[in-house]
């Protein structure tokens, strides 16, 4: 590791906001909101989804995805269920796409939010990757993306999470996993 001039913080040792502030707020438009705290949750309504599903949606993030930068859980339509920051529609619908074709996946990658993630893994019902434009690898973000296509609102729920250091896929991934089975499932 380089020597860091001084008053600079190797990218490794930054603390980084965690979507462990998410709000109790009642469900209101999406918009997108940064607090000194972390990221703050916005709900959206969701068709066909009960006011207790969103409560356990969030109390599960809060629990299983406390790492994560960013959270969007969307329908194949690109309607948000929930989500710590905005996003457009025709971005998750290019999302849901992604799963039918692994070499459109891998040299495409996740766009969301005006940002590229490069797919590095791709297992279905799964991929993940990295943000690299130009950026230092030291600071990266890491991007996720899970299908759910067995639920009882009888249609795909996608999730897509970003992380940054010093969280990693290893890390992360398994909480996506985690929050797929024990919410998302469960619906």
């Amino acid at each position: 590791m380089p020597p860091q001039a001084s008053g600079q913080v190797h990218p490794a040792e930054q603390s980084y906001p965690s979507a462990a502030g998410f709000s109790t707020a009642a469900p209101s438009h999406l918009m997108p909101s940064e607090s000194s705290q972390g990221s703050e949750l916005r709900q959206s309504a969701a068709p066909g989804l009960s006011a207790a599903a969103t409560s356990d949606f969030q109390g599960a993030a809060q629990r299983i995805l406390c790492d994560c930068s960013k959270v969007v859980v969307f329908d194949q339509q690109g309607s948000i269920l929930f989500s710590t920051s905005a996003a457009i529609a025709s971005e998750l619908l290019s999302l849901t796409r992604l799963f039918a074709d692994r070499d459109r996946a891998i040299s495409s990658g996740m766009c969301v939010g005006g940002q590229k993630y490069e797919v590095h893994k791709f297992h279905p019902p799964l991929m993940y990757g990295r943000a690299h434009n130009g950026v230092d690898p030291e600071v990266a973000e890491g991007a996720a993306l899970h299908v759910v296509e067995r639920n009882s609102l009888g249609h795909p729920v996608y999730i897509f999470i970003t992380y940054k250091l010093p969280v990693l896929s290893g890390k992360a991934v398994p909480q996506l996993v985690q929050f797929a089975r024990q919410t998302l499932q469960a619906l």
